[in-house]
């Protein structure tokens, strides 16, 4: 690894830059030259795409990216209300509901629909946000 890995991209990196970030440090000489940013923003493979590094280390950098989402996300209560309780519910807690879960309201008129749609989508399913 040299130097520069780990130093190069900071979260306010101007995006028109970011080649010469990363093509002037790296003293890329050739076409194609591949870049592998892990999930922090830092650079874990400089070099030819192909070569053997790459494939395993775009594999690895996948990976503990994946399991950081992972580690990230935050279940949401499960919802096991019956249709009747959730109308007990404002409109607005439904609204809420669904959207806090990446539904769609469309479709959703009435305070029934947005608790019919919240029976049938959330019930005893996890959702993570």
């Amino acid at each position: 690894m040299q130097p520069w890995y780990g130093q190069l991209m900071s979260s306010n990196c101007d995006p028109p830059a970011v080649p010469a970030a990363l093509y002037q440090p790296s003293k890329a000489g050739g076409i194609p030259h591949a870049f592998i940013l892990d999930h922090q923003n830092l650079v874990v493979y400089s070099g030819h795409p192909g070569e053997p590094a790459f494939e395993q280390t775009l594999h690895d950098t996948v990976v503990k990216a994946e399991a950081a989402t992972q580690a990230a996300r935050v279940a949401l209560p499960t919802i096991s209300s019956s249709f009747e309780q959730l109308m007990e519910s404002s409109a607005k807690e439904l609204k809420a509901t669904l959207q806090d879960r990446g539904i769609s309201l469309v479709g959703c008129i009435e305070k029934s629909d947005l608790a019919n749609k919240i029976v049938k989508e959330c019930a005893n399913v996890t959702y993570y946000k």
